[in-house]
């Protein structure tokens, strides 16, 4: 049977790989150099090693090594994990060494984050609008998609770079979003409404499985909307946006179609994570990603857009989407009736980005 070694044990890095080792059914052993490091509660087996610069450090491994039969050794320190290299290779010790430079998956992010940034500037999405702000640095872009990409969603790389884009074109209003779930959206509307000085934003979803329900759509997308676990979807979204709060976020919890009867002036929202929020009334920026049944969007559209400033933007998430065509049918029967206020349209990653006429 493989025996792994985890040390130290008590890292987070080390507690997750005790655990998924364990479900494939590996031994596992946690070590430490503290002598009541908390984490020795947490394994079946645990031993104390000395500290790698104490002389007997060296005998001491070797022994357990020895008396445990250990096959792999997992460790994310980074003095640690030279050491082990060193003794491994000496002693010629049949050990796999699972061992990541430190910081490696974080220098690998960084590293992609600002190549993706580089091909948006070598393209630059160019909307030829009067009166915009600055284009965002370089460090500015890779961070706010760094913060962004950090929390599950399918907004894509294409729509992100679009959003920074957009908001250098918007007026003063509040950012309205329908359909919010873990953040990932919201988290860049907040990040860039505060950078350009936009608004407040409001996000409204139910987040319940009921309300995800779509009419004529492949049946297995409602039996996955079924399996959602909507209530850590709710604490992940709140966990994900509080520290952007500062008044300047909120939500509500229900149907968007009964929070537009009480959006006016000075509305203010308040809830135990984020405190009170008041909203002017008048919508700057608003994305729409509810509900995606022709007859719940054509709603949304009706009740949302009359609330968007002259200049303002909408944007109408899954306008190509695989699993149907609500989406396309509302925006564009809404487009047909309304050309005259449209300054620009136009789709990417999937989303369709409306600019209201002045």
């Amino acid at each position: 049977m493989s025996t792994c070694l985890l040390f130290p044990g008590g890292t987070p890095e080390s507690l997750a790989q005790m655990k998924q080792l364990a479900s494939q059914g590996m031994r596992t052993i946690g070590a430490s150099s503290i002598i009541n490091d908390p984490a020795r509660t947490l394994y079946s087996t645990w031993k104390f090693l000395p500290f790698v610069a104490d002389p007997a450090f060296e005998e001491s491994f070797l022994a357990l090594v020895k008396s445990e039969h250990v096959t792999h050794i997992f460790t994310r320190h980074p003095v640690i994990r030279r050491y082990l290299e060193q003794l491994i290779a000496e002693h010629a010790l049949p050990i796999t060494l699972d061992a990541q430079a430190f910081a490696a998956n974080s220098i690998a992010h960084q590293r992609l984050l600002f190549e993706q940034v580089d091909d948006a500037l070598r393209l630059p999405f160019q909307l030829n609008l009067p009166d915009e702000a600055p284009v965002l640095s370089r460090m500015h872009m890779a961070s706010m998609m760094h913060h962004t990409l950090r929390i599950d969603g399918q907004t894509s790389d294409e729509k992100i770079f679009a959003l920074m884009e957009i908001f250098r074109t918007c007026p003063k209003g509040d950012i309205i979003e329908i359909g919010s779930f873990w953040g990932r959206s919201a988290c860049l509307l907040t990040l860039l409404s505060h950078h350009y000085t936009i608004g407040n934003l409001l996000c409204i979803d139910p987040w319940e499985n009921l309300s995800a329900h779509q009419v004529g759509v492949p049946e297995h997308l409602n039996d996955e909307a079924k399996a959602i676990d909507f209530e850590s979807a709710f604490r992940g979204f709140i966990m994900n946006l509080v520290p952007y709060s500062q008044g300047r976020v909120n939500y509500v919890r229900g149907d968007s179609h009964l929070t537009h009867h009480h959006y006016r002036p000075n509305y203010t929202v308040q809830t135990e994570a984020f405190g009170p929020t008041t909203y002017t009334g008048s919508i700057a920026c608003l994305h729409i990603d509810g509900n995606h049944d022709l007859k719940h969007i054509t709603a949304d559209i009706a009740d949302w857009i009359p609330h968007v400033v002259a200049g303002g933007w909408v944007i109408i998430d899954d306008y190509q989407w695989t699993f149907g065509d609500g989406p396309q049918k509302a925006a564009d029967a809404w487009m047909e009736k309304n050309s005259a206020r449209i300054a620009r349209a136009f789709v990417t990653g999937s989303a369709l980005f409306i600019k209201l006429s002045k």
